[in-house]
């Protein structure tokens, strides 16, 4: 799963911040899987299509596991859900946020960072289900979707990153394009994968002249000095390159030769001289924490991506439950559900003014789109730090509006 998810990451700002902070400690802001009688006993009973996302208090109801080791399905509150049996006792809950129903839940509730959930009710108070009518328009998949091609660029390359590449070419618009700046004599790639045609420019990736000759061409033509030839860029770690079994025991001395790469891409950006690489979204793919802050902290890049790290929390996660594992397997693949950080703007129509809370929003995009809001990133917020995750009291259940600038954190398989 790491490197596939080199494909979602490298096109999402934030996205590596999200996981990370997902698969941390804070229960608010962590994924559990929890009889349903245990966490909702007033949804035993009821069918997945019949209830929303805010239906289980201090968590957000992502879907459910047909008993231990049963299938996973994730979405809930649409009438066009397949498998859309009544949920009985023993159906476990996948639930961000508090366990919910008892007292462990309640506790757990109490810290989730930035924002998280509220303590959750005794399991004697009665939990109404939202059942007026939906209150917000949301707009059809359709409607909503961006089309316009994209034109990556990867730095480096290594065997592994083929399934990257198909990932991509399954993702990307129609007319995309990857462009992979390697040593290599031929990369063993078609021309075409996916929607995407691939471009291989043969050089050194360690070498300024190169990196400026790949980052201001598109499709052979060259483009103004910071000008978007390229939408996103991904610096791979050259430490990989005999695969994640044959790590460089000297992972810091691979990981200099990425920051001066990055260091290089970023100069050729630089339109203005503020060190910042304009209008283009860059990626690094590190080993070293302390690297990787550097790489955030003095050169921008919009995701610090680190292998190591994702490998030993995913093994974390099995260690802890082979169910919530089973659910990061499908996250972080093209398979099925995946994790998004998209716009407001591709739900709810912002030209014109749209008030409602979370929960209505919430209910509403899963009626009309079967996908689960897990929270949001308000409008001038700096990074993940900042995103609303599992949200609570005023954050759940006050009226707000949603503009341009909102973004929403969703799992969806479209």
């Amino acid at each position: 799963a790491p490197h596939k998810f080199l494909a979602q990451a490298m096109r999402q700002p934030g996205l590596c911040e999200l996981v990370t902070r997902l698969m941390g400690d804070a229960p608010a802001t962590a994924f559990h899987v929890v009889p349903v009688e245990a966490a909702a006993p007033h949804l035993v009973g009821r069918r997945p299509s019949e209830v929303s996302p805010t239906d289980v208090p201090g968590s957000i109801l992502c879907g459910t596991v047909d008993g231990d080791g049963g299938a996973l399905r994730l979405g809930v509150g649409n009438a066009n859900r397949v498998g859309d049996a009544p949920l009985a006792r023993g159906t476990r809950l996948v639930l961000l946020g508090a366990r919910g129903g008892g007292a462990a839940g309640a506790g757990a509730g109490a810290g989730a960072g930035a924002k998280g959930a509220a303590a959750t009710p005794p399991p004697s108070a009665p939990v109404p289900l939202l059942a007026e009518a939906l209150t917000v328009p949301v707009r059809s998949a359709a409607s909503a979707a961006a089309s316009a091609p994209e034109s990556i660029l990867l730095v480096g390359w290594r065997p592994d990153v083929r399934a990257t590449v198909e990932e991509l070419g399954a993702a990307v618009p129609r007319g995309s394009t990857v462009t992979i700046v390697a040593p290599d004599a031929e990369l063993g790639l078609p021309k075409h994968v996916g929607h995407a045609r691939i471009v291989h420019v043969r050089g050194e990736a360690g070498r300024y002249d190169v990196l400026r000759d790949a980052l201001t061409r598109t499709r052979g033509r060259r483009v103004a000095r910071g000008a978007a030839a390229h939408d996103h860029v991904l610096v791979l770690s050259p430490a990989l390159n005999g695969g994640a079994a044959a790590l460089s025991a000297d992972a810091l001395e691979e990981d200099a030769k990425s920051l001066a790469s990055l260091a290089y891409v970023v100069a050729a950006l630089d339109a203005d001289g503020g060190g910042g690489a304009d209008g283009v979204h860059v990626s690094a793919e590190l080993m070293s924490e302390r690297v990787g802050e550097i790489a955030a902290a003095e050169l921008a890049a919009g995701n610090v991506i680190m292998p190591r790290v994702l490998a030993s929390q995913l093994a974390a996660q099995a260690v802890r439950d082979g169910a919530v594992y089973r659910l990061w397997m499908e996250l972080l693949t093209q398979a099925g559900r995946e994790l998004y950080v998209r716009p407001a703007a591709a739900y709810v129509d912002v030209d014109t003014p749209v008030r409602a809370s979370f929960a209505q929003l919430a209910r509403s995009v899963a009626a009309e789109r079967d996908d689960v809001v897990l929270g949001y990133v308000p409008a001038g917020a700096a990074g993940m730090d900042e995103a609303v995750l599992n949200p609570a009291g005023a954050d759940l259940d006050d009226e707000r509006e949603w503009g341009a600038g909102d973004q929403l954190i969703v799992m969806s398989d479209e």
